[in-house]
Protein backbone atom coordinates (compact mmCIF):
# COMPACT_ATOMS: atom_id res chain seq x y z
CA UNK A 1 0.00 0.00 0.00
CA UNK A 2 1.39 3.36 -0.81
CA UNK A 3 1.43 6.40 1.29
CA UNK A 4 -0.94 7.86 -0.86
CA UNK A 5 -3.62 5.08 -0.08
CA UNK A 6 -2.37 5.57 3.40
CA UNK A 7 -3.15 8.84 3.60
CA UNK A 8 -0.40 9.56 6.13
CA UNK A 9 -0.59 13.93 5.94
CA UNK A 10 -4.39 14.23 5.17
CA UNK A 11 -4.49 14.66 1.61
CA UNK A 12 -7.86 13.61 1.44
CA UNK A 13 -8.87 16.66 4.23
CA UNK A 14 -6.87 18.93 1.78
CA UNK A 15 -8.78 17.97 -1.22
CA UNK A 16 -12.29 18.58 0.54
CA UNK A 17 -11.04 21.92 1.63
CA UNK A 18 -8.97 22.64 -1.44
CA UNK A 19 -12.50 23.82 -3.02
CA UNK A 20 -14.03 25.41 -0.20
CA UNK A 21 -14.94 28.42 1.41
CA UNK A 22 -13.47 30.00 4.55
CA UNK A 23 -15.35 32.86 6.60
CA UNK A 24 -11.89 35.30 7.42
CA UNK A 25 -14.09 36.26 10.52
CA UNK A 26 -17.45 35.33 12.42
CA UNK A 27 -18.29 39.51 12.91
CA UNK A 28 -18.16 40.56 9.21
CA UNK A 29 -19.83 36.76 8.03
CA UNK A 30 -22.78 37.67 9.66
CA UNK A 31 -23.00 41.03 8.62
CA UNK A 32 -23.38 39.68 5.32
CA UNK A 33 -25.27 35.84 5.97
CA UNK A 34 -29.00 35.49 6.02
CA UNK A 35 -29.41 38.75 3.65
CA UNK A 36 -32.98 39.20 1.44
CA UNK A 37 -31.96 40.03 -2.06
CA UNK A 38 -34.29 40.87 -5.23
CA UNK A 39 -31.89 40.51 -7.57
CA UNK A 40 -28.60 39.52 -8.64
CA UNK A 41 -27.28 40.17 -11.88
CA UNK A 42 -23.37 39.67 -13.02
CA UNK A 43 -20.46 42.38 -14.77
CA UNK A 44 -18.06 40.54 -15.68
CA UNK A 45 -16.72 39.08 -12.59
CA UNK A 46 -18.58 40.95 -10.31
CA UNK A 47 -22.01 40.80 -8.92
CA UNK A 48 -24.00 43.42 -8.04
CA UNK A 49 -27.25 42.97 -5.96
CA UNK A 50 -30.19 44.56 -4.75
CA UNK A 51 -31.65 44.33 -0.77
CA UNK A 52 -34.91 43.64 0.01
CA UNK A 53 -34.29 47.04 1.77
CA UNK A 54 -33.40 49.19 -1.30
CA UNK A 55 -29.54 48.86 -0.88
CA UNK A 56 -26.85 47.98 -3.56
CA UNK A 57 -24.72 44.94 -2.48
CA UNK A 58 -21.31 44.00 -4.15
CA UNK A 59 -19.36 40.98 -4.52
CA UNK A 60 -16.37 40.00 -6.50
CA UNK A 61 -14.56 36.68 -6.21
CA UNK A 62 -10.97 37.68 -6.81
CA UNK A 63 -7.39 36.80 -5.93
CA UNK A 64 -8.61 33.93 -3.56
CA UNK A 65 -10.60 36.01 -1.39
CA UNK A 66 -14.61 37.20 -1.45
CA UNK A 67 -14.78 40.44 -1.32
CA UNK A 68 -18.40 42.42 -0.23
CA UNK A 69 -20.02 45.99 -0.09
CA UNK A 70 -23.04 46.98 1.16
CA UNK A 71 -24.02 50.93 0.39
CA UNK A 72 -27.14 52.85 0.24
CA UNK A 73 -25.81 54.38 -3.34
CA UNK A 74 -24.13 52.94 -5.95
CA UNK A 75 -21.76 55.60 -6.36
CA UNK A 76 -20.25 54.54 -2.29
CA UNK A 77 -20.27 50.87 -2.97
CA UNK A 78 -16.28 50.66 -3.27
CA UNK A 79 -16.00 52.70 -0.47
CA UNK A 80 -16.64 50.27 2.37
CA UNK A 81 -15.39 46.51 0.83
CA UNK A 82 -14.51 44.06 3.06
CA UNK A 83 -13.08 40.48 2.57
CA UNK A 84 -15.36 38.12 3.98
CA UNK A 85 -14.52 34.57 2.47
CA UNK A 86 -11.10 33.19 1.49
CA UNK A 87 -10.88 30.39 -1.19
CA UNK A 88 -8.20 27.65 -2.79
CA UNK A 89 -8.67 26.69 -5.83
CA UNK A 90 -11.08 27.52 -8.45
CA UNK A 91 -13.31 30.73 -8.12
CA UNK A 92 -16.36 30.42 -6.21
CA UNK A 93 -19.53 30.71 -8.30
CA UNK A 94 -22.57 33.02 -7.54
CA UNK A 95 -24.24 29.56 -6.33
CA UNK A 96 -21.72 27.97 -4.05
CA UNK A 97 -21.36 31.97 -2.16
CA UNK A 98 -24.95 31.94 -2.39
CA UNK A 99 -25.21 28.71 -0.44
CA UNK A 100 -22.00 29.59 2.06
CA UNK A 101 -23.78 32.55 3.26
CA UNK A 102 -27.28 31.79 3.54
CA UNK A 103 -29.07 34.28 1.00
CA UNK A 104 -32.83 34.73 0.58
CA UNK A 105 -33.02 34.95 -3.18
CA UNK A 106 -35.54 34.33 -5.79
CA UNK A 107 -34.45 32.29 -8.62
CA UNK A 108 -35.98 34.04 -11.46
CA UNK A 109 -34.49 37.31 -10.33
CA UNK A 110 -30.94 35.76 -10.95
CA UNK A 111 -28.76 36.57 -13.80
CA UNK A 112 -25.69 35.68 -13.91
CA UNK A 113 -23.41 33.62 -16.50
Amino acid sequence: MSLIEEDPYGYEKFKETRNSLISTSDAVFYKYAKIKINSVYQLDKVFHCETDCGKYFWVEPTNKIVLMSVAERLHDITNNTEVVLKYYGDPPTFEEINKHMDWNIDEENIWVD
